[in-house]
């Protein structure tokens, strides 16, 4: 193999190389800030202590899809007092249209927060109830790209390691061949 074709080799294997390092990399990051949240639903929907609050302010927007259709968005602020007495303002937003009846405000709500950790909440009856749901809203749809895009990189980064080591295996016998 002449020089020229092993550094053009060396080359698109190091390009390729570098490029299964970037998207392992950012399905590790993805798969980072993504599954904190997840865990959480788990853990809310597992061992939830439950206490009252109300929603102190509401909003809605919306944005024209491409096919002419509403995409609506909106959100909540509400607040809850523990037993002990410690008072947590959170946020929760999602796409959808509110639900009626947030007209007059403060509007009374069941608060479901971790007993361990009271900042970790959500309105009763939002987010996953069991399981199967979970799997389906919280992994299926926020895990599956990433790890997706996590077993690509890997199979790059395989694939062109195992080619550097050929390429270097082929290149010592045809120093030993010329000996």
């Amino acid at each position: 193999m002449s020089q020229e074709m092993r550094n053009n080799r060396l080359y698109i294997y190091t390009k390729t190389l570098a490029f299964g390092l970037i998207v392992t990399g950012l399905a590790c990051f993805w798969l980072y800030t993504t599954i904190g949240g997840a865990w959480q639903e788990l853990m809310l929907m597992r061992h939830h202590e439950t206490c009252s609050g109300s929603i102190v302010y509401v909003w809605e927007d919306v944005d024209e899809a491409d096919s002419g259709e509403n995409l609506w968005y909106s959100g909540a602020t509400y607040t809850y007092i523990l037993p002990d007495g410690q008072q947590f303002t959170q946020t929760t937003s999602g796409h959808g249209r509110l639900k009626s009846g947030f007209s007059d405000l403060p509007y009374p709500i069941e608060v479901e927060y971790l007993a361990n950790n009271p900042t970790v909440s959500r309105i009763k009856g939002e987010g996953p109830e069991t399981i199967p749901s979970w799997l389906r809203t919280e992994v299926g749809y926020y895990a599956l790209f990433p790890v997706l895009l996590l077993v690509i990189g890997i199979y790059l980064l395989w694939k062109e390691v195992s080619e550097l080591r050929r390429l270097r295996r082929s290149e010592k016998a045809q120093a030993y061949e010329c000996r």
